[in-house]
């Protein structure tokens, strides 16, 4: 075809029947024993005739009953006297074992195969064996290699066989673990395997791309890390000895020099890689690396592909006694379209994570998912106020459901922008949670109904006004993907949940630590098909606040397909729902702030928060590695998950600086201790502002002064300084340095000609000159 080739696949096999006489005359049989004999031996002879049943009528050992059980089987038997039957319990493996010894050492046909089987009166009750046809395009380009399947027009037999996934070349490019090199794959920031610590080890771990599907009954697995971009490489060094005869010149034990003839070795290493970005079908796709252990030596990465998904729940109810028996179903809803893979090869200067970054950088940028920005002044300080709560309050003895404020719009004017503003703090991105339309635990987004407790439409407008005013970038946010409550006459109903495959409605699973297993939570999942009708009828409302700014966090955070009988959706669907529902609140919104960042999120989003600055920290992970950070870096402003909240501060901040990332915190201001009262937000369990406040503070100033001039700098470098991989050190393309070291003790670091102290969980800058900033 027309840049490559197109390799048509047929896996399994074509012929329904094997070319072997299943039941022959003992003159034929013969001949075709003879002539296997002739051209392979004896040996072969007698396993061809070891799985055959000789029937003699002749045969004076053999007893009456069983020739009239022969005759009664095979009433041809009667004229030809002595047939040869294959055995009955003979397998697929055998059979194609005598027919290559057919095919490779006689000249019989399936016309002859056909007589035989006449003359026999035998009739064949095979089954069609597994039959899978597809076609892969390969094709070059100036970008590299394009691997591509149409998904449509993968054939077999529906009727008999299911097709669970399809793995595009698990072998290319796997890595051979005598040599150096590593496996990089998406799981959160990135993560390297190093071929010395996969080598000799068995393991197997599969990423699924975007994340859970909530849709689904059953989801197990590890708490891990969301895989947001679909992309995997392997590196490689080869050591290689050249020898040769070379004229040298030597000096004897007089001192005289002379010539002679010596043995030269010299040893060269070639490095080389590639990296795999997948471009369609990346919501229906799993990422796997996987060791082969003693079985084989190498580290391999593959993408595979799940064109239609199926799901098994427990039937309960009391069809069975005593026990649930588990039920299998497949989506009706099939995928399509193509599968893509784009296959970057990485030359020699380009063969590492690095460089890696780098040519997915540049492929984003020329195909407009991101864009060049020109960031000026301070880093964005995020902060996320929590709004409204409803709790229980006994007012002369009878309980009585409120709502209370926790971040009122005024306080947060006065004691949260004023203050900071105050201290010159002049770039503040602020995120409304649970602001509208019930607070913390919402309705569906159907219209906008601020909360009065926090000060009403009016109380809102003068945050809005203080807001441009001042310059803070303001996002209100909407949850269109989650339904947290369901109440009559909301515009919302149970036709527009997502339905699981046995048409339940679907509830999204959390992790649970203390079980450590998925559990269900009180947070439905809404259809893609109604997302798009919920955000038209709330920005109706929303529009005459003028903003400018909307969050939309759960839509770059979360996607689930719909097994609704009227109008399923499979993953690849909902996501082509999203990204037009998303492309249209850009186009109604000056700015966009979404959570997590998954790859079709990106070209629409002006900030991003909760983008993961590590990976899963699994057992066969060598090291985690700012990926996504060096490809977003200078053309997204983005923040890892709320520095308050996590369980290691220090370590936090400095993973943010390893990431270039911005701070995030989560705060609120008043009535905190009541979110402990409740299982879904006791969650956010530091958030007290007051207490907060002076590390905000003192936290945004150290990663200002450190990051402020390399906002619109990309990642050029990143290193591992230290054989447990906790120093290392990042290099921006304006010469700035960063050295972080994670350890608990302070590291000698040596550095070419440079030698300095790095302290204890901390990190020292130097400038483009080399210069250690203060």
């Amino acid at each position: 075809i027309r840049g490559g080739t197109r390799v048509e696949y047929a896996i399994g096999r074509e012929e329904i029947r094997y070319l072997v006489p299943r039941c022959v005359s003992a003159p034929k049989w013969q001949a075709i024993h003879d002539a296997i004999v002739a051209g392979l031996g004896e040996y072969y002879g007698g396993l061809f005739a070891a799985l055959y049943t000789t029937m003699d009528l002749d045969d004076t050992t053999v007893i009456q009953t069983t020739k009239d059980y022969w005759l009664e089987q095979y009433p041809s038997l009667a004229s030809l006297r002595k047939i040869y039957v294959c055995t009955s319990d003979i397998t697929e493996g055998e059979l194609s074992r005598l027919e290559e010894y057919v095919t490779k050492n006689t000249d019989y046909s399936f016309e002859q195969l056909d007589e035989d089987h006449a003359e026999t009166g035998y009739v064949s009750t095979d089954k069609a064996p597994p039959l899978f046809k597809l076609a892969i395009e390969y094709t070059i380009d100036n970008h590299g290699l394009v691997v591509r399947c149409a998904a449509g027009n993968v054939r077999f037999d529906s009727s008999a066989f299911k097709l669970s996934n399809i793995t595009f070349l698990p072998y290319a490019g796997a890595g051979n673990t005598n040599n150096e090199g590593y496996a990089l794959i998406p799981d959160g920031s990135g993560s390297i395997v190093e071929f010395e610590d996969a080598k000799g080890t068995s393991f197997s771990s599969t990423d699924v791309v975007y994340g859970q599907d909530y849709t689904f009954s059953t989801i197990g697995g590890a708490n891990k890390e969301v895989t947001r971009l679909p992309v995997f490489g392997v590196v490689e060094e080869e050591g290689k000895d050249t020898t040769s005869i070379e004229l040298v010149t030597k000096v004897d034990e007089n001192g005289d020099e002379y010539e002679a003839l010596e043995e030269v070795t010299v040893h060269t290493t070639q490095r080389r890689g590639y990296m795999t970005y997948v471009e369609e079908g990346d919501a229906l796709a799993n990422i796997t690396v996987q060791s082969g252990g003693s079985s084989h030596m190498f580290l391999q990465t593959y993408t595979s592909f799940n064109p239609r998904p199926k799901d098994s729940y427990l039937l309960s109810g009391g069809i069975s006694a005593g026990t649930n028996a588990m039920w299998t179903v497949e989506s009706k809803r099939k995928y399509t379209k193509f599968y893509k893979l784009r296959v970057f090869i990485l030359d020699e200067e380009d063969a590492s994570y690095v460089g890696m970054a780098k040519i997915l950088r540049e492929y984003l940028l020329e195909t407009g998912v991101i864009v060049e920005n020109n960031y000026e002044g301070d880093i964005p300080l995020f902060l996320e106020t929590l709004g409204a709560m409803e709790t229980t309050k006994r007012i002369l003895g009878v309980p009585v459901d409120t709502m209370v404020a926790l971040s009122a719009f005024d306080d947060t004017i006065d004691d949260v922008l004023g203050r900071l503003k105050d201290e010159n703090v002049n770039n503040i991105v602020l995120k409304l949670t649970g602001w509208a339309n019930g607070g913390m635990v919402s309705t569906v987004p159907n219209e906008v109904e601020v909360e009065d407790v926090l000060g009403g439409s009016s109380g809102f407008k003068d945050l809005v006004a203080y807001c441009k005013e001042n310059g803070v970038g303001l996002f209100p946010d909407f949850d269109f993907v989650f339904a947290h409550d369901d109440k009559w006459f909301d515009g919302f109903d149970s036709d527009d949940y997502a339905k699981t495959i046995d048409d339940r409605n679907a509830i999204k699973k959390e992790y649970d630590p203390v079980y450590q297993a998925y559990k269900y939570s009180k947070l439905g999942v809404i259809s893609a098909n109604v997302m798009m009708n919920f955000y038209d009828k709330t920005y109706a409302d929303y529009k005459k606040y003028d903003v400018g700014g909307i969050a939309v966090s759960t839509l770059g955070d979360f996607l689930n397909s719909d097994f609704n009988e009227d109008d399923p959706l499979n993953r690849e669907d909902s996501k082509t729902l999203t990204v037009k529902l998303l492309d249209k609140i850009k186009q109604e919104n000056e700015k966009v702030l979404i959570s997590g960042g998954n790859a079709y999120t990106l070209k629409y989003a002006d900030y991003i928060l909760d983008v993961p600055l590590e990976d899963s920290m699994l057992r066969y992970s060598s090291a985690s590695v700012p990926f996504l950070a060096m490809v977003l870096h200078g053309y997204i402003e983005y923040a890892g998950t709320a520095l308050n909240l996590a369980g290691d501060y220090q370590h936090a901040v400095l993973k943010t600086l390893e990431n270039g990332a911005n701070p995030y915190f989560v705060i609120a201001l008043d009535k905190t201790a009541l979110l402990k009262n409740d299982a879904e937000l006791s969650k956010y369990y530091s958030v007290r502002y007051s207490i907060w406040l002076q590390d905000i503070y003192n936290t945004y100033v150290t990663l200002n002064k450190a990051l402020k001039d390399v906002r619109n700098s990309v990642i050029t470098d990143h290193q591992f300084l230290d054989p447990d991989n906790n120093v290392v050190k990042v290099v921006y393309d304006n010469g700035i340095t960063f050295y972080i070291n994670y350890n608990l003790t302070d590291f000698n670091a040596i550095d070419g000609d440079s030698s300095f102290v790095i302290p204890a969980e901390d990190f020292i800058m130097l400038d483009a000159s080399g210069n250690v900033v203060e």
